[in-house]
């Protein structure tokens, strides 16, 4: 009789008592170990491994799993900018493919007008050739799109939609980095200093001047510094559209673009830290016949000349924050247009942009001018936040 009552005990035992003693120790043992285990799975969010980890816990010694509690820590991790950067990085490489503005445009004669400016950049082939006389070489195949987007299409001052497939070589020099020179004289300021009271020889007016010299011909460093060179030569296969897709049109280009960056005080451009880039091309054009030209009575195929020049400098800082100017101009002409396309002012479109923008992704930039499906010539302010995912 006594076993009986001691089997029935054990039993009501494990049925309620035994699912509190294991919550309890599961529970410090998480405290202590959760972050122990995480580091196991770097690919994870922390916020969101915690939160598995403690409904594998639960599940383990019998109790309900939270799911709300769950289901938060799974958001909170997984929607958080870093990790998605970090998942985008590994699928398309270290450099963010999409690239989002959120601003407000301030229209002159006009209404203030929300707008999203997007740029998705992908490379999708590279390919590395052998040097050559000191250039290194390579072919390679990327797809670019941009636009502005606005709530209201009507009102959009930018409405250009631009994407295309590029197949072009590159020939470019490597990094510029500190040669033989550099080391040479590093070296030579430090005998030069161990000598000037550094307690290996008698201190004496020559080793300390020969220190002091070696001091002045290191206070520049950037004058061992090369410039950075890249040229490119292409074929572009792209599509050009305004917000809503009415007005479209193909195009077929031949262009060519360069950049040079002194990262020395070897020339004005070093001294001033400004870096340049140009892109000239030709195109062929396909319009449909919503476009403007197409409207006005000419609906033909003809030829274009496409130029853009960019200039990018570093300013100052604010509050820790450094500033950087950026300057673009882009410029696009029929080559030998119709009289009904002279007479409607719809042979040429100029556009320019100046920008000031901080690392913390806030920026300000005025543009005027008209891009192509554009009838009137806009002046905008616009004032913004962007971010890349």
């Amino acid at each position: 009789m006594k076993l009986i009552c001691a089997l029935t005990l054990v039993p009501a035992f494990s049925a309620v008592a035994q699912p509190n003693i294991f919550s309890d120790i599961l529970e410090q043992n998480l405290q202590q170990h959760s972050a122990t285990i995480c580091d196991k799975f770097s690919a994870l969010p922390p916020e969101s491994c915690t939160a598995l980890v403690k409904a594998a816990a639960e599940s383990a010694s019998w109790d309900k799993v939270d799911k709300n509690a769950l289901k938060e820590g799974l958001k909170e991790g997984f929607a958080q900018p870093q990790f998605l950067n970090s998942a985008l990085n590994k699928a398309f490489g270290e450099t963010p493919p999409i690239g989002l503005k959120f601003k407000s445009l301030d229209v002159e004669d006009g209404d203030n007008v929300l707008a999203v400016t997007f740029e998705y950049a992908h490379s999708i082939n590279k390919k590395r050739i052998e040097s050559k006389n000191g250039w290194n070489r390579s072919i390679a195949t990327d797809f670019k799109a941009t636009g502005t987007l606005t709530q209201d299409a009507a009102k959009n001052p930018h409405n250009f939609i631009e994407a295309k497939l590029t197949l072009n070589g590159n020939w470019f020099t490597d990094i510029p980095e500190h040669g033989e020179e550099f080391a040479k004289a590093l070296s030579d300021l430090s005998l030069a200093a161990a000598q000037c009271g550094g307690g290996v020889t008698e201190l004496t007016p020559e080793n300390c001047k020969a220190n002091e010299k070696g001091l002045n011909y290191l206070a520049s460093t950037s004058e061992f510094l090369n410039s950075y060179q890249n040229y490119q030569l292409g074929v572009d296969l792209g599509y050009e559209a305004d917000q809503e897709f009415k007005a479209t049109q193909t195009k077929v280009s031949a262009f060519v673009f360069a950049q040079y960056e002194d990262w020395g005080d070897n020339s004005w451009l070093g001294a001033l830290s400004v870096t340049p880039a140009v892109r000239l091309g030709v195109d062929t054009i396909d319009p449909n016949n919503k476009t403007p030209r197409a409207l006005a009575g000419d609906n033909t195929s003809y030829y274009r000349f496409s130029g853009e020049v960019s200039l990018w400098a570093p300013l100052t800082e604010i509050s820790g924050t450094p500033i950087v100017f950026t300057f673009n101009y882009r410029y696009y002409k029929e080559l030998s247009p119709s009289e009904i396309v002279k007479n409607g002012n719809l042979d040429s479109y100029q556009f320019k942009t100046y920008s000031l923008s901080g690392t913390n992704g806030l920026f300000v930039s005025y543009s005027s001018g008209r891009l192509p499906f554009d009838r009137q010539t806009n002046n905008v302010v616009e004032l913004g936040w962007q971010t890349h995912f």
